[in-house]
């Protein structure tokens, strides 16, 4: 029997949640709570998390080794790339989401998988751009970070860019810089959670 921790600002929607999951999986519900706060994480074999719950309290992937299934919802877009990154979810998913993709979702996160819902597949730039503009990266530095994290060397960017080597390189100093990362590997970790829906 699977244990769930399910964390949602809507009590409707998560005591709602909470039925559907319990109707289809023998799962035991261990907390059912409006932030992270309330909520008790140890012993959860899946925490189930609304971006809302994530900002009042935002998780580190450090402080748990519970997989995490986020729920976002439209206007989530400008705090998307933060909490990405402070919860490292497993698996995401749109809180309009139709209950059989729910589901699909709940238990490919519980097997160990990765899940991303079809409908979120449109925000990939745009998460990733709202974090680069967040870091203040110029329209340039943005695209010598996406071939960066695509893991292009700085002479392939060059030529991709149409730039020479010592621009790549000064625009990738300028990155490291505002991103506040000591070099390519940092950067790719920082990269890393926003790349999720690829």
């Amino acid at each position: 029997m699977a244990s769930i921790v399910i964390c949602d600002s809507c009590d409707v929607f998560r005591l709602g949640l909470a039925s559907r999951i319990r109707r289809v999986h023998d799962v035991k519900l261990l907390a059912s709570a409006e932030n992270l706060r309330e909520a008790r994480v140890g012993q959860a074999d899946l925490l189930i998390l609304d971006t809302n719950g994530a900002k009042s309290a935002m998780p580190s992937p450090a402080t748990h080794d519970v997989p995490v299934l986020l729920l976002v919802g439209d206007g989530d877009l400008p705090v998307l790339p933060e909490v990405l990154r402070r919860t490292a979810p497993a698996s995401v998913l749109h809180r309009n989401a139709p209950v059989r993709t729910a589901l699909v979702a709940v238990d490919t996160t519980l097997e160990g998988g990765r899940y991303i819902d079809p409908a979120l597949a449109s925000w990939r730039e745009d998460i990733l751009d709202a974090a680069m503009t967040s870091w203040g990266l110029t329209t340039r530095e943005k695209d010598v970070c996406r071939a960066a994290g695509s893991g292009a060397t700085v002479s392939q960017i060059a030529v991709e860019l149409r730039l020479s080597r010592h621009t790549v390189k000064h625009h990738l100093s300028s990155v490291y810089s505002k991103v506040q990362v000591s070099g390519r590997e940092e950067l790719l970790q920082r990269l890393s959670p926003l790349w999720w829906l690829r």
